[in-house]
């Protein structure tokens, strides 16, 4: 059976003005439900309610669709971060780590297509924004531990974000071996926690 065939979750009607919105949530749904791979813009426009050709009001095509929901993701994953950073006791740092893995764990299908749509934007494209709105929290975050020239704050977000990011992806692809008594979060914990300690000590 086709994507386009099959039948899902209808997204309420959208109201005056919200279709683009609409036409997200429901793409999200989508990605959630089977991976990039099974998108149609005439099934993400039947479950937002919508002619087919609605969502050419928004999007050029699906890739465009795709990049919108990416960049949305982006700014879930800052207000994730922002939410961590506020509940920090001490250095945020780890806590923002913590937050970052536990967004790409909850969310494996949309974080991929996150890194993956953004290989082919630019800097300057949304997906581009969207994304240095994420890392300026790292760079924030890291700066909290006592004034650092530019360059040092800069290579020091960009370590952490590999780190964080190398972590995700090890857990997604779960290519990391089991650990007796030690459960995902500890070792998220745990790996994040040693990481921050040797970067902090280096600064």
């Amino acid at each position: 059976m086709s994507t386009s065939d099959r039948p899902g979750p209808v997204i309420p009607p959208y109201h005056h003005g919200d279709l683009r919105r609409t036409l997200i949530a429901a793409a999200r749904n989508m990605l959630d439900e089977g991976g990039p791979e099974r998108l149609s813009l005439r099934e993400i426009a039947r479950r937002a309610g919508v002619s087919p050709a609605a969502p050419y009001r928004h999007f050029a095509g699906l890739g465009e669709l795709l990049a919108a929901v990416a960049a949305d993701g982006f700014g879930k994953l800052a207000a994730d971060l922002d939410d961590a950073w506020s509940k920090a006791v001490g250095d945020p740092l780890p806590a923002l780590g913590r937050a970052y893995v536990r967004f790409a764990r909850a969310n494996p299908r949309l974080y991929r297509l996150m890194f993956g749509a953004a290989t082919d934007a630019g800097p300057d494209s949304p997906i581009g924004l969207a994304g240095r709105e994420a890392f300026a929290r790292l760079k924030a975050a890291i700066a909290e531990g006592g004034a650092l020239e530019e360059n040092t704050a800069r290579i020091a977000a960009v370590s952490a974000w590999a780190h964080v990011h190398g972590l995700a992806m090890l857990l997604l692809d779960r290519q990391i071996p089991r650990i007796d008594a030690v459960d995902e979060e500890a070792l998220v914990a745990a790996v994040t926690d040693q990481f921050v300690r040797g970067l902090r000590a280096r600064l």
